[in-house]
């Protein structure tokens, strides 16, 4: 029994299938560049001085609620729910530190700009121009 010849050999990727490829490999190193450039500008100067009194009231309110201190009763919190709690968490792994309190921070930017860059196909496959989407209509 003879085989067909064609059956052997591999066929070409037609060419929409390599230009597919390519744009799917540009934006993939786009996404890595913006995440990279992300994590610096998030990431560089952690750990050193701050003069923001934001940082200080939010440091020093989940020192107190590790101290026993009942959120959004005895302590200001004008946070998200989760805020507190995931800086008490750093502290008592990075002890009591700027660093610890700035890395929550940083990681929830980092989280921010990468669920952004996630929505943002879904967003436009909807196809709505961005005037309205800004107007909000």
């Amino acid at each position: 029994m003879y085989l067909r010849e064609s059956n052997h050999r591999k066929e070409e990727p037609k060419l929409s299938e390599k230009n597919a490829w390519h744009g799917n490999t540009f934006w993939l190193a786009a996404v890595a560049i913006i995440l990279l450039f992300a994590v610096h500008l998030l990431y560089t100067g952690l750990g050193g001085y701050s003069d923001s009194y934001d940082a200080g009231v939010y440091l020093e309110s989940a020192r107190m609620m590790g101290r026993g201190f009942a959120p959004y009763r005895q302590i200001f919190v004008s946070q998200p729910p989760l805020w507190l709690p995931l800086i008490h968490f750093a502290f008592r792994l990075f002890g009591e530190t700027f660093l610890a309190g700035q890395l929550v921070t940083a990681t929830a930017g980092l989280i921010a700009v990468a669920s952004v860059m996630a929505l943002g196909p879904a967003v436009a496959a909807l196809r709505i121009p961005v005037a309205q989407i800004l107007r909000g209509s």
